[in-house]
């Protein structure tokens, strides 16, 4: 089991979030810096 924790490497640390609209928080906020990262 990777030990994760609140500051995880992996993209499985969203899921251990609590609540649905934090993981979509999280989510979106990944989305739009991956796609600062890429243009």
């Amino acid at each position: 089991m990777p030990k994760g924790g609140r500051k995880g490497g992996h993209k499985g640390r969203a899921r251990q979030y609590t609540s649905p609209e934090e993981i979509d928080a999280q989510l979106q906020a990944e989305k739009q810096k991956a796609r600062v990262v890429h243009f």
